[in-house]
């Protein structure tokens, strides 16, 4: 989904360093957001995206900011692993193609 569509504009607006180089621009967390995460001009919801790689829909890294998870208080290592784990499954896929996919499923649903 383009940012322009976005209806709450502090919560498009990307925080932190970029992860990671898929399709030439980094992967970076909307603020104060969980599953929504910023490429370029688009927002995507992670789960979207996990789902058309074939991936589970949840990550335990999702939930860093919680006591007793793997990745608690590690956000920059949680952040890392969700990005690594959507490159291994996109494989020789071009995520611009994902991008497109996960903008029409959100317009369908």
């Amino acid at each position: 989904m383009l940012v322009s569509s976005c209806a709450d504009k502090e919560k498009c607006t990307p925080e932190g360093p970029g992860v990671g180089d898929l399709g030439g621009k980094p992967l970076r967390r909307q603020r104060g957001m969980i599953y929504w995460y910023r490429w370029g001009r688009h927002s995507l919801d992670i789960r979207v995206l996990r789902n058309l790689v074939g991936l589970p829909e949840d990550h335990d890294a999702d939930r860093y900011f919680n006591p007793g998870n793997p990745y608690y208080a590690r956000e920059s290592d949680a952040f890392a692993a969700i990005v690594s784990d959507v490159r291994k499954a996109l494989g020789d896929s071009e995520f611009k193609a994902i991008v497109k996919e996960h903008d029409a499923a959100l317009r369908a649903a």
